[in-house]
């Protein structure tokens, strides 16, 4: 399998390439991006550069995204800056290659009938949240015999005045403080009124 990882050179670009080239099933990762310096940094030593083709694209350019598609893609998956995202949907459609994205489906409800008749899936919400998230509260809902709300809580940044000590970390975001997920493996119930949540060390991933 040929998959074409669009914003391959970003921070979740590269850990898909590191996972790709680790799959047996993957025969080719391109790695398409503004950025060919090729510069992996840590990942470097973990990654199979033998898998990997640097493909020079335009994000910004739809036409440029179906250049990468057409090089042989049997899937593509887009890490692209949101407000790429439509047209990484719309290259997908014009090449005929099935593509997941981490973003939000809200504006891209409109290209269902499309890929249908060009016979190919487009799965956006593939991500942490959403993604992840909607596994963690279907999973939760199927525990419980009666759900009146489901509140979901996902994100913030670890302060880096913590350390990666023993002692517990911070997680915040820029809106200040929030609930947060200690693991994705686990049910979270929210703080009510909404608290900082201080997460062990062991239990933060």
């Amino acid at each position: 399998m040929i998959v074409a990882v669009l914003g391959g050179m970003g921070l979740q670009g590269r850990a898909a390439l590191l996972d790709l080239t680790r799959s047996q099933g993957v025969e080719k990762v391109l790695c398409a991006d503004v950025v060919q310096s090729g510069d992996l940094g840590k990942l470097e030593r973990f990654i199979d550069r033998n898998k990997i083709e640097m493909v020079p694209m335009d994000g910004s350019s739809k036409r440029d995204i179906v250049r990468v598609l057409k090089k042989g893609a049997d899937v593509a998956i887009d890490l692209l800056p949101i407000q790429f995202m439509p047209l990484a949907f719309e290259a997908a459609i014009e090449a005929r290659v099935p593509l997941v994205s981490t973003n939000y489906a809200h504006t891209m409800r409109h290209l269902h009938e499309p890929a249908l008749a060009a016979g190919i899936g487009l799965m956006p919400e593939c991500g942490l949240d959403p993604g992840i998230d909607l596994v963690i509260c279907g999973q939760a809902a199927r525990e419980f015999d009666e759900i009146h709300v489901i509140n979901s809580y996902c994100g913030g940044s670890q302060r880096r005045h913590a350390g990666l000590h023993r002692s517990a970390r911070h997680y915040e975001d820029g809106a200040g403080s929030r609930p947060v997920c200690a693991s994705v493996a686990g049910l979270v119930i929210a703080h009510t009124p909404p608290q900082t949540a201080r997460v062990p060390f062991r239990r933060a991933h």
